[in-house]
């Protein structure tokens, strides 16, 4: 059963299974109710799991018109498609289902998946094909009203319990199907003869001139065949085979005895395609007794082994100079690139200084010509005071002449009255008034036109300084530009080429090994160091630090898992770390919480024990 929640909170982990699922347990079995969201009306599905069977089953009813022509080409098109699924269109649904066995979790969860995928294009290509969406067949009322006197309110709970009962008896129909189908493929692969029987198993042989092939089946585990294929072989070939199938085949399990060699393996014929997997099967064993006595004849013959050691080693060393070559070659080409690159910043430099001393002349000459228009400016207003204080001086003599005139009237006046000869003298007063009208008249219109031009003069002075000053933006907004545009150009070709310098420095760049890393991890609160050889030329260095295991691989994919047993873990709360830190990979793999980090091969012990100590500080 915990095998069956775990399989169930995998795939509410990578989100196969909807998060608002509902999710029952009845027995030995559990019961996973959910809906696919698709463009058009929800899918409704029903997952469930006993021991190593899996049971789908997608339905949808409509109620619109179902095009009986179309029904009928769809139901003969569709199950050759789908070969695996049980496929039925009805006249007012449509029911999608599949049962099969998983021998892993990694099985069920793509099962699954792609069982969802399958049922959507199943369903949307009847419903385009067969269902007339603009003819109702049931009013929504009607169908509301009829639902309700089906279902009484009170006996809904017993409907309920009735169904997940018809679960179990569905699953054990399907398993028992599924042992009579197994017994059926034994008796035909023994054609019907040769049938014999030991205790609970029965078993038949089939001989050949190299090898013996036992096919057998147990009543215990009436599932699933054995496929056994006996070798005669040596005590010391017989060890040499097992350590070969242990690395390369370790889906087979070897045994030695009475001077045979077995190989063996489990199948559970598939009812819709039991021939490949058994094909499969067989190959399998053919293929791996070959490679095995292979093997085993190669250490027979030590001569032949050596030599073929010095070729590989041969092949190696050469393989070995040639990376050397290339190192080399690579080296030479980065030390031309930084030459190249140290004149190239000399030529910036010397450009760079260029500008300046020019940016700097034409700040002078603007410097310059801001001091002769201040003194220019200066100048203007000087005289200006100078006609200011002349101006002043006129008005006054003016009010002073003014004012003699009217005191020579006054007086005349007097006089002409008593003395008729006075008006002679009359008559020159005003024309010496006349004339000093006149030079008044003169004088301030001189004054007018020298004021005008004086503040001609000012108005073009002020123009001349607004132009210098703007053609000082310009230049330097020109100059900011110009040393924009160079330096940006100059700057994308140096990231360029540090780039590659990059690329090329990582293939002289040391990969971190197994032995560097225990001698750093040494005295480190680390316990139980050992290093593990796997498949592939795989190395595990495996420890543990403050009660968390940790597992380093070295491989084609490095990475390090960090676990720990957590019985009581939320698997929803853990899984959510994974939106919280990108470069960490967080699941759980039965009762243990694991994190995982994918990391490079060239890097150093120390980084390395860095992301050790990371992943342990997520159990804190």
């Amino acid at each position: 059963m915990d095998m069956i929640k775990s399989l169930v909170n995998g795939l509410l982990e990578t989100e196969i299974l909807p998060a608002d699922s509902q999710i029952t347990e009845n027995g030995d079995f559990i019961s996973c109710d959910y809906a696919l969201v698709t463009k058009g009306l929800p899918i409704k599905v029903q997952l469930t799991i006993k021991k190593r069977f899996l049971i789908l089953s997608a339905s949808q009813k409509y109620p619109y018109h179902i095009i009986e022509g179309e029904r009928v080409k769809f139901n003969g098109s569709v199950k050759q498609e789908f070969p695996a699924y049980q496929i039925a269109g009805n006249n007012d649904s449509i029911v999608v289902s599949r049962r099969c066995i998983y021998e892993t979790p990694d099985m069920a969860r793509d099962t699954v998946k792609i069982f969802n995928e399958d049922c959507q294009k199943v369903i949307k290509e009847f419903e385009d094909r067969c269902v007339d969406f603009r003819t109702r067949t049931v009013q929504p009322d009607m169908e509301l009203e009829k639902s309700k006197e089906l279902v009484e309110p009170n006996k809904i709970e017993e409907l309920a319990d009735t169904k997940s009962e018809d679960d179990g008896d569905y699953v054990d129909d399907y398993i028992e199907e599924q042992k009579q189908f197994t017994a059926k493929i034994f008796h035909q692969l023994s054609g019907g003869n040769g049938i014999q029987q030991s205790g609970k198993i029965r078993w038949f042989c089939k001989k050949s001139s190299d090898d013996e092939l036992v096919v057998s089946l147990d009543e215990a585990e009436p599932l699933d065949m054995c496929f056994k294929l006996l070798l005669s072989a040596t005590q010391k070939e017989a060890y040499v085979m097992a350590a070969y199938l242990d690395k390369s085949y370790p889906e087979l399990l070897a045994v030695y005895a009475d001077n045979k060699f077995e190989m063996c393996s489990y199948i559970t014929p598939d009812r819709y395609e039991p021939g490949k997997d058994i094909t499969k099967c067989i190959s399998v064993l053919k293929e791996a007794a070959k490679e095995a006595k292979q093997a085993a004849a190669d250490v027979e013959q030590p001569e032949q082994m050596v030599s073929n050691m010095q070729e590989l080693l041969e092949k190696e060393m050469e393989s070995l100079k040639q990376k050397e070559k290339q190192i080399d070659s690579q080296k030479t080409d980065l030390e031309k690139q930084r030459k190249s690159l140290a004149a190239q910043e000399d030529a910036l430099r010397e450009k760079e200084s260029a500008f300046m001393k020019n940016a700097a002349k034409k700040e002078e000459e603007i410097k310059q010509a801001q001091e002769h228009l201040t003194l220019m400016q200066e100048k203007l207003n000087a005289e200006k005071d100078s006609i200011d204080k002349e101006k002043a001086k006129y008005l006054l003599n003016v009010q002073n002449l003014t004012a003699e005139i009217a005191r020579l009237q006054k007086r005349s006046s007097a006089e002409a009255a008593a003395n008729p000869e006075s008006e002679l003298e009359i008559k020159k007063l005003k024309a010496k008034l006349k004339s000093e009208m006149n030079q008044r008249i003169s004088m301030e219109r001189n004054l007018k036109i020298k004021i005008k031009n004086l503040e001609q003069q000012y108005q073009n002075s002020a123009r001349e300084l607004e132009k210098a000053l703007s053609e000082k933006d310009v230049i330097k907004q020109e100059s900011m530009e110009d040393a924009s545009h160079l330096f940006d150009e100059e700057r994308k070709k140096y990231e360029e080429e540090l780039r590659e310098l990059k690329e090329y420095a990582d293939i002289t760049e040391p990969e971190v090994t197994s032995e560097e890393l225990v001698a750093y991890v040494q005295g480190r609160d680390a316990e139980n160091i050992e290093i593990l050889h796997a498949a592939e030329g795989k190395e595990i260095v495996s420890m543990a630090i403050d009660g968390i295991n940790i597992k380093v691989v070295l491989g084609k994919v490095p990475f390090l898992d960090a676990s720990k047993v957590m019985k009581n873990a939320n698997v929803k709360d853990f899984a959510k770390l994974n939106s919280q830190a990108w470069d960490f990979k967080f699941f759980m793999r039965g009762q243990e919480a694991v994190v995982r980090n994918y990391f490079n091969r060239r890097i150093t012990s120390a980084e390395l024990y860095e992301a050790i100590i990371k992943a342990i500080g997520y159990f804190a």
